[in-house]
C-alpha cells in the first residue's frame, strides 16, 4: 500500500502497525517526500511518537522509500498537478507503478483520482482497519482496542462511507 501524508501518520496511530507489518499482511512504500513531511510536522507530543514509531520502520526496512520523478510521468503529473499537490501525484505515480492500494483520507483527493485515474486502486485509514477486521488479521478485541488507541489521533469524517461500521467499534 502506499499512504499519503495524513495516512502515513492514521496509520503509525495504529499501535499494533509494526506486528502486523511483521507478520506479512502488509507493506507500505512511501515517496521520500511523506516521510519527510511527517518528520517536519511538530505540532504535539503524540506526533513525536508517530515519527519515533516511523523512524524505527524505517530503519528496521518495514517502509519503503521509493523517490518518485514527476518529469518521468509528464502525461500523469500534467493532468493531476493543476488540482492536487506534487505529493499527492507522486504518490499516486508510484500506487500505480507498484499496482498497489493508494491510501489516502482526503475525499478530495480520492474523488480526484478516481475521475483521472479509474484504474487506480484506492482506500482510506477506516478502510485498511476494517479490512484487517474481515481477514482476520486483527481479532475484534484488537479492532476495538486499535479503534480506541488511534481515535485520539483520528477519525473518519461525518462523510467517510465506514463513519457508523468506526463507531460501533468504540
Amino acid at each position: 500500500m502506499t499512504p499519503d501524508t495524513l495516512s502515513l501518520m492514521n496509520l503509525l496511530a495504529v499501535d499494533c502497525l509494526p506486528r502486523i507489518i511483521e507478520r506479512g499482511h502488509l507493506q507500505i512504500t512511501v515517496i521520500p517526500e511523506v516521510t519527510q513531511e511527517v518528520l517536519r510536522y511538530s505540532e504535539s507530543r503524540m506526533i513525536a511518537e508517530l515519527q519515533a514509531g516511523l523512524v524505527k520502520l524505517l530503519d528496521e526496512g518495514q517502509i519503503r522509500q521509493v523517490p518518485i520523478e514527476p518529469c518521468h510521468h509528464v502525461d500523469v503529473y500534467c493532468r493531476l498537478y493543476p488540482t492536487l499537490s506534487t505529493v499527492s501525484v507522486c504518490c499516486a505515480i508510484l500506487a500505480q507503478q507498484q499496482q498497489s492500494r493508494l491510501i489516502s483520507d482526503s475525499q478530495k483527493i480520492l474523488s480526484i483520482l478516481a475521475k483521472e485515474m479509474p484504474k487506480l486502486m484506492t482506500t482510506t485509514s477506516v478502510g485498511v482497519l476494517k479490512e484487517w477486521h474481515d481477514n482476520q488479521v486483527l481479532t475484534q478485541e484488537e479492532l476495538v482496542a486499535t479503534v480506541h488507541h488511534s481515535a485520539s489521533f483520528f477519525s473518519p469524517s461525518a462523510r467517510h462511507p465506514l463513519r457508523h461500521w468506526w463507531l460501533n467499534q468504540l
